[in-house]
C-alpha cells in the first residue's frame, strides 16, 4: 500500500531529477558531455588509425625535422615567463575565462598526457635535461587551466556573497531604491490583482483553439499594464505543459521594416519543434509576404522569380499551429511606447498576417495614448481605431487611493526604519492629506518616485523639519517643479517693506500674499504652509514659515543651527556628559538659541518615561543656571510651579519629594556657577513678590542660606569687587511697602561695610556715577551707591569713613568728597542735568565746576542769611539799600546753573525777604 510518504518522495525526486536537468540546460553541460564522448569514442574505435596518420602526416613532416638550438631555449624561457606574467594577471584581477576554451585545452592536455606518461613509443626532444619542449607546452596549459578554475572557484563564492548579502536588510536606503520597474511575482502584487488574473486565465484556457484571438488589457499611465500582463504571463506559465509562450518586443527589431520578419523568426522558433517542415514553409511564407528574398542565386541569375501562393502556404501553416496539442500565447510588450507607424506593423500581424488558429496575441496599452497616434480621422461614436483588431478587452479594475497610500506609508517606513512615534505622523500625514496626494501622486508609478525623491531629501533634514509640512512641500517638488522654484525664492510670500500692515507681522515670519491666483496650481498647498498677514502662529519651531527653518525644507542640509539629532542626545547619553555637551554649546549664541528653541517646544506630556521628563527638567535647570537670564529661566519656573509639578508627578508616576530633591541638586550645585546667578535672581524676585514661593515648588528657605553663605565667604576670598558689589545687592531681607524700598541682610551688610573699611579703593571709586541710562549724554543725574547708609547705619559713620580714605589719599575721594557736599546740598538726592554739557564729563572732572557753583551758592546763602526781616525801625535808604541786595543775590543766583534743592531753598528765602521789601519801600 503506497503511503503518504513514499508518494511525497517520489514527489521530491522527481523535483531533483527536474531542477538537474534545468542545471543542465542553463549551463549547456550536454554540449560539453557530448564533446568528452565523441573524443572518447574516437580514441577507443580508432586509436590504432589516429596514430597512423599522426606518424605519417605530424611526426615524419613536421616533428621528426625539430631541432633544438641556444636561440630555441632562449625563445621558450621567454614563453614561459610571458606566459607566467600572464597568468598571474588573470589570477589576481579574477579573469573570467570562456568555458569553451579551457575545456578545448583540457582535452588536448588529457591527450599528450595520456601519450607522454604511458610509455609510449615517441621520443621527445629534450629541452633541458629530462624536460622536453612538450612538457613546457603542457605545464603552460595546466596552469591556465588550475587558474581557470581557481578563478571559477572565487567568483562563485563572490556570488554567492553578494546573493546572501541581498537577503539581508539593507541598512541604507541608498542600496535599496524603488525601481520603476514592472512586478513579476504575487508578492509584489500592492493591488491583489490575482482574482483578476485567474479570470483571464480562465478565459485563455476555454479559448477555441480553432480560432485567432486577441486580448487587449487596457489601463492609463502607471496604474500597471506591463506588470498585470507579468503576473498574467506568470499564472500561465504554471500551466508550461498546456501552453507555448511567446514574448514579443517590437521595439527591440532593428527597423519598422523587420518587426513583421521578427516576429515570424520567433514564431518558427517554436513550431519547429513540431514540425520539421515548418521552417522551409514559414520562410517562404515570409518571402509571399515579401518581407525576406528567398530567391537563390540561379534564379537571381536568370531573373526568374517563383510566384507564392501565400494563401496556401497561410493554410499549410494554419494546418501545423492547429496540430498542436498545446495554445500557443504571444505576448506584445511595450504596445503604447510603439510609434505609429510601429504599432501599424503589429496590427497587421494581428489582424491578417499571423492571424493563425490557436494563436493568441495578449498585449496591453492605454487606450488614450494609441488612438492619439491616428487622430479623430479613425475615431467613431463607438468605437476608436485600435479597438477594432482586438476581439477580447480587459480594462484593469480601479482600487481605492488607500492602497496606494499604503505603500507609501510602508514603504517609507521600512526604508526610513521609522519608530513608532515618527510612523505615526507618516500615518497621520497620508490620512490627513489623503486628497492632495490622490492629486498630486495619482498613480503606483508616481508612488514609487516620489518615494525615491522622498527618501533621498528627507533623511539630510530629518528630524529638523516637521513632517506633515515636508511632505506637502515635497508633493509640490515631485508634480511641480517649477512653482516648487518659486516658492525657494519667495515669490509667494509678502514684502514687509510694502505691507500697509506691517506693524501685524511678526519678525521672521513668511507670510502669503492675499492676491494669489485662484486657479494657481499649488494654492491649497501654500495656505496649508503659510499664514495669512492677520494670522499671528505661536508655535514657530522648526517650522517652514520660520525664517529660520525655511531652507532647510529646500537645500537637503542643515547649516548654521544644531541638529535635533544632536540635540537629542540629552536624552541618550550619561549626564556628566550631556552637561559637557551644552557647555560647548552655549559657547556659541546661535547654538545657544537652538537648544533654548529645542527645549521650549517639548511637550512635557509627551515623554518616552519618567527617566526621559526626568531628564529634560534636570537640563532645564542645567541651562537655568547657566543662562539665568535668558528663556531657561522661564522654563525651569513652569517646572516648578506647584500646580504643574502635580500633573507631571502624576503622569509620569513620579513623588514631588524626589522631584524636588533633582531640581534642588542642580540648582544648588555652585561647581556649576559659583556666582549662583539663578539662586540670587529667584531670592530677589521673591523679596521684591515679583514671583510668590507660595506657588512654587522651591521655596527662598531652600536657596537664601546657600547664597548667604556663600557671600559671607566671597566677601573675605574674592578679589572680585564689582562682582562682591552685586551679590550684595542680591541679599534682601525685606522690602518695604509701599514705597517698595529694599532693605539688606544685616550680616552681609556688616561683613561688607569690614570688607570695604579694610578694601576701600573700589567702593570710593565707584561710588559716583550716572544716576540713569539715557540715550543723550547732556540729559542724565549725577548718584551714588545707593546702600550706604545701610552699609555704615548713619550718616556720621559714613561721613567718618570718607575722612579716614581722605587721609590715605585713596583714588577718587576728592571725586565722593565733592559730591558728598553736593548730595547733602540736594537733600541726598541724585544731582540732575539737562542741557549743561556731558555729564559723564562732569563726573571725569571730579564735579568740580560744580562745586564751586555749590560755594557760590553758600556765599549767597550767608549774604542772604544776615538779610533782617524788613521793620519800621530801617530808614527807606536802608530799605532800598537791602532791596538793591537782594535782587543782585537772585540775579546771581539765576547764574549758576546748579539745579539742586539748596538752590531752590535760597531762592524761595530771597522771595521771601524781596517781597515785603518792595512793598516797604513802595508806601515810604
Amino acid at each position: 500500500m503506497t503511503t503518504k510518504k513514499d508518494i511525497q518522495d517520489k514527489q521530491n525526486l522527481k523535483n531533483k531529477v527536474s531542477h538537474f536537468i534545468e542545471f543542465v540546460k542553463k549551463h549547456h553541460l550536454h554540449l560539453y558531455l557530448g564533446a568528452i564522448l565523441l573524443v572518447l569514442y574516437c580514441i577507443l574505435a580508432y586509436e590504432d588509425s589516429i596514430l597512423q596518420w599522426y606518424d605519417k602526416y605530424v611526426v615524419d613532416k613536421y616533428l621528426s625535422k625539430f631541432a633544438s638550438n641556444i636561440a630555441l631555449q632562449i625563445l621558450i624561457i621567454l614563453l614561459i615567463v610571458i606566459s607566467a606574467y600572464d597568468i598571474f594577471q588573470k589570477t589576481i584581477n579574477t579573469y573570467r575565462y570562456d568555458g569553451r576554451l579551457v575545456f578545448l585545452i583540457s582535452l588536448l592536455l588529457i591527450l599528450i598526457l595520456r601519450y607522454r606518461c604511458c610509455g609510449s613509443s615517441y621520443e621527445y626532444l629534450s629541452w633541458i635535461g629530462v624536460v622536453s619542449y612538450v612538457d613546457v607546452l603542457s605545464l603552460i596549459g595546466v596552469g591556465y587551466v588550475v587558474s581557470s578554475i581557481v578563478n571559477f572557484v572565487k567568483l562563485a563564492r563572490k556570488d554567492k556573497r553578494q546573493n546572501s548579502s541581498e537577503e539581508k536588510p539593507q541598512e541604507s536606503f541608498f542600496c535599496d531604491i524603488l525601481h520603476d520597474c514592472p512586478i513579476t511575482s504575487e508578492v509584489e502584487d500592492v493591488f491583489d490583482f490575482q482574482d483578476d488574473i485567474s479570470k483571464i486565465e480562465s478565459i485563455i484556457r476555454n479559448l477555441d483553439k480553432s480560432k485567432t484571438w486577441s486580448l487587449a488589457i487596457t489601463a492609463q499611465w502607471g496604474v500597471g499594464k506591463t506588470s498585470f500582463m507579468n503576473l498574467v504571463s506568470r499564472k500561465l506559465e504554471e500551466n508550461k505543459d498546456k501552453l507555448e509562450i511567446i514574448y514579443f518586443n517590437p521595439r527591440a527589431s532593428k527597423s519598422i521594416d523587420t518587426i513583421q520578419e521578427d516576429f515570424f523568426s520567433q514564431l518558427t522558433c517554436v513550431l519547429s519543434k513540431y514540425d520539421s517542415r515548418c521552417s522551409l514553409i514559414m520562410k517562404n511564407y515570409m518571402s509571399s509576404l515579401q518581407l525576406i528574398d528567398n530567391r537563390n542565386i540561379i534564379e537571381k541569375a536568370i531573373s526568374f522569380y517563383r510566384i507564392w501562393n501565400k494563401v496556401d502556404l497561410k493554410e499549410r501553416i494554419n494546418i501545423t499551429i492547429g496540430s498542436i496539442q498545446k495554445k500557443v500565447l504571444v505576448f506584445i510588450d511595450d504596445f503604447d511606447r510603439l510609434s505609429r507607424e510601429e504599432i501599424l506593423e503589429v496590427l497587421k500581424l494581428i489582424d491578417n498576417n499571423a492571424a493563425f488558429p490557436n494563436l493568441c496575441f495578449i498585449t496591453a496599452y492605454d487606450k488614450n495614448q494609441v488612438n492619439k497616434y491616428f487622430g479623430e480621422t479613425y475615431r467613431t461614436l463607438d468605437a476608436c481605431f485600435v479597438d477594432k483588431f482586438f476581439n477580447l478587452e480587459f480594462a484593469i479594475p480601479q482600487r481605492p487611493y488607500s492602497y496606494i497610500s499604503k505603500f507609501i506609508e510602508d514603504k517609507l517606513c521600512k526604508k526610513l526604519q521609522v519608530g513608532d512615534l515618527e510612523k505615526k505622523d507618516f500615518e497621520h500625514v497620508l490620512t490627513n492629506r489623503l486628497s492632495l496626494f490622490q492629486i498630486y501622486v495619482p498613480t503606483l508609478r508616481d508612488a514609487k518616485r516620489f518615494i525615491n525623491q522622498f527618501v533621498l531629501d528627507y533623511d539630510q533634514v530629518r528630524g529638523d523639519v516637521i513632517i506633515d509640512e515636508f511632505m506637502l512641500v515635497q508633493l509640490v517638488k515631485y508634480r511641480y517643479p517649477e512653482e516648487y522654484k518659486r516658492i525657494y525664492k519667495k515669490e509667494f510670500f509678502l514684502d514687509r517693506r510694502s505691507s500697509k500692515e506691517n506693524n501685524f507681522l511678526i519678525d521672521g515670519i513668511h507670510y502669503i500674499k492675499d492676491n494669489l491666483p485662484k486657479d494657481l496650481n499649488i494654492l491649497n498647498i501654500l495656505e496649508h504652509l503659510f499664514p495669512k498677514q492677520k494670522d499671528s502662529p505661536t508655535d514657530h519651531f522648526r517650522h517652514i514659515f520660520d525664517e529660520k527653518s525655511f531652507e532647510n525644507y529646500f537645500v537637503n542640509r542643515i547649516y548654521g543651527t544644531l541638529r535635533i539629532r544632536e540635540m537629542d542626545k540629552i536624552f541618550q547619553n550619561e549626564t556628566n556628559s550631556v552637561f559637557t555637551l551644552i557647555d560647548s554649546w552655549l559657547e556659541d549664541e546661535k547654538k545657544s538659541n537652538d537648544i533654548m528653541d529645542y527645549l521650549s517646544n517639548q511637550n512635557i506630556y509627551k515623554f518616552k518615561n519618567a527617566q526621559d521628563y526626568m531628564r529634560y527638567a534636570i537640563v532645564v535647570a542645567y541651562m537655568a543656571v547657566k543662562r539665568p537670564q535668558s528663556r531657561a529661566f522661564w522654563l525651569l519656573l513652569n517646572l516648578i510651579k506647584i500646580s504643574n509639578v502635580e500633573s507631571y508627578c502624576k503622569k509620569y508616576s513620579l513623588t514631588i519629594e524626589t522631584y524636588k530633591k533633582s531640581i534642588v541638586e542642580i540648582i544648588l550645585n555652585k561647581e556649576y556657577d559659583n556666582n549662583l546667578e539663578l539662586l540670587r535672581s529667584l531670592h530677589y524676585r521673591y523679596k521684591t513678590n515679583d514671583l510668590h514661593e507660595e506657588e512654587l515648588l522651591i521655596k527662598d528657605n531652600d536657596i537664601w542660606p546657600k547664597i548667604k553663605k556663600q557671600f559671607l565667604y566671597l566677601v573675605n576670598e574674592s578679589k572680585d569687587e564689582k562682582n562682591l558689589i552685586k551679590w550684595l545687592y542680591s541679599c534682601i531681607d525685606y522690602m518695604e511697602e509701599p514705597s517698595r524700598k529694599l532693605f539688606l541682610d544685616t550680616d552681609c551688610l556688616k561683613a561688607y561695610r569690614e570688607h570695604i573699611i579694610k578694601n576701600p579703593n573700589y567702593y570710593i571709586e565707584t561710588f559716583v556715577g550716572l544716576g540713569m541710562i539715557s540715550s543723550s549724554p547732556d540729559f542724565n543725574s549725577v548718584g551714588c551707591e545707593p546702600f550706604w547708609e545701610q552699609i555704615f547705619s548713619d550718616e556720621s559713620q559714613f561721613e567718618k569713613f570718607l575722612e579716614n580714605c581722605t587721609q590715605q589719599k585713596i583714588p577718587g575721594i576728592e571725586r565722593v568728597n565733592n559730591f558728598w557736599r553736593l548730595y547733602k546740598a540736594n537733600e541726598k538726592k541724585a544731582i540732575e542735568f539737562e542741557g549743561q554739557g556731558n555729564v559723564q564729563e562732569k563726573i571725569n572732572s571730579n564735579l568740580a565746576n560744580e562745586v564751586e557753583m555749590l560755594k557760590q551758592m553758600q556765599k549767597i546763602k550767608s549774604e542772604v542769611d544776615g538779610i533782617p526781616a524788613p521793620s519800621a525801625e530801617l530808614t527807606l535808604e536802608k530799605k532800598e539799600e537791602v532791596l538793591t541786595s537782594l535782587r543782585r543775590l537772585l540775579s546771581e543766583l539765576d547764574n549758576i546753573k546748579l539745579h539742586i534743592s539748596l538752590r531752590e531753598k535760597i531762592k524761595n528765602r530771597i522771595q521771601e525777604l524781596l517781597d515785603p521789601y518792595e512793598i516797604n519801600v513802595t508806601d515810604d
